[in-house]
């Protein structure tokens, strides 16, 4: 379980597994007291959402959907 609740910007979480598959992505927001994908993960990744990483949030979560 992560949460957010002292982070004051949006990031892009991807829950991966031991093969390093996505197991669950989310765009978590500010101030959220607790996020857990369904299934077990191994590692989490937590991507900043700004210009630098705008292709890869695109990839993950598509153009219209941040």
């Amino acid at each position: 379980t992560i949460t957010s609740y002292f982070v004051f910007l949006p990031f892009l979480a991807i829950w991966l597994d031991k093969a390093n598959k996505v197991l669950h992505k989310e765009i978590v927001f500010p101030w959220k007291l607790a996020l857990k994908p369904q299934k077990p993960f191994y590692s989490l990744v937590e991507v900043p959402i700004n210009n630098k990483n705008s292709k890869i949030i695109r990839f993950f979560v598509g153009k219209g959907n941040i």
